[in-house]
């Protein structure tokens, strides 16, 4: 960046209120930008590249916003395909197209036109039902095509407050379902969209006890590809999330990985005990209340002053 680009944006961060107490937050909002815009760039260069193998036409540079007429198409054609890929059927060739097809408007901004947004929670809702009714096909085709693009859109609504229920409720519970198949191909589809998610989908929901989160599934699944998939989103937030959103969850959390760390398969335990040292790096203050859950698992808590 430029001096003067530099001098420029000084004088709008100070004009704005921003002050030398904001530096942390301002560092973590840029990193987070960054991280997203990262992330959306792998993502389109994934979705290029399996378009390529399959012989489709690959998507060009991110066009600017759409408008007029163009807007228009755009959205009328982010519905038909949303209609199309409510139910899966036979023709899984279609609902393939239907999904690349997705992959390129929401690339090129077709969320953002008036038509869309008019009416976001709403269309949004069905869009993402639409997608997830498509993890739960068999065709591995069909369901790293519906990952992509959920991917995507991921990357594009982010924690935009209207997408909280569905990311948090169907989204979240579709990946692990996907995880814990017996397909190794769909398994490690499901497994592999959970960094993105964690990266740029950041709700407290997601993770605290409730029926919908991650905690919930932790505690309450045997499948041990499901409880790791768990534990690593888990870790994830704790590394990177701000401590606010992670505040309210505390005790839940505690007593989720303690329950963990005494798990009979060896990656839980160790991945819940990961975890746990980590919340305690976050919340040194809450030392006294892990020792209160770990009083009942003295060999964990052993291990863990090593």
């Amino acid at each position: 960046m430029s001096a003067k680009k530099k001098a420029a944006a000084l004088d709008a961060l100070f004009a704005a209120g921003v002050t030398s107490t904001d530096v942390d937050w301002l560092v973590d909002e840029l990193k987070k930008r960054e991280a997203k815009a990262a992330a959306a760039a792998e993502v389109a260069a994934a979705a290029a590249e399996a378009r390529a193998a399959q012989g489709v036409p690959a998507v060009g540079p991110v066009a600017p916003t759409l408008k007029g007429k163009k807007a228009t198409d755009a959205v009328k054609e982010v519905f038909k395909h949303t209609e199309r890929l409510k139910y899966q059927d036979e023709d899984w060739k279609a609902r393939d197209e239907a999904l690349q097809r997705l992959q390129k408007l929401i690339t090129e901004g077709a969320l953002a036109c008036d038509g869309f947004v008019s009416g976001f929670e709403t269309n949004l809702k069905e869009l993402i039902h639409s997608l997830v009714a498509q993890l739960y096909d068999l065709r591995s085709v069909i369901v790293r095509s519906a990952v992509a693009t959920l991917k995507l859109l991921m990357t594009e609504v982010g924690d935009h407050a209207d997408a909280e229920r569905q990311f948090c409720g169907d989204v979240l519970e579709g990946l692990l379902q996907l995880a814990s198949s017996g397909n190794k191909v769909l398994s490690a589809a499901g497994r592999e969209a959970f960094p993105h998610f964690i990266e740029t989908v950041r709700f407290e929901s997601l993770i605290n006890a409730s029926p919908q989160g991650l905690l919930h599934w932790l505690r309450g699944m045997k499948h041990v590809p499901v409880k790791m998939c768990c534990l690593n989103a888990l870790l994830q937030a704790l590394q990177t999330w701000p401590s606010s959103l992670l505040s309210n969850s505390h005790e839940a959390i505690e007593i989720a990985l303690v329950e963990a760390t005494s798990h009979p398969a060896g990656e839980v335990r160790s991945t819940a005990r990961q975890c746990l040292l980590q919340h305690l790096e976050n919340a040194p203050g809450r030392r006294g209340e892990v020792d209160k859950w770990l009083s009942r698992y003295p060999d964990t808590k052993k291990q863990l002053e090593k």
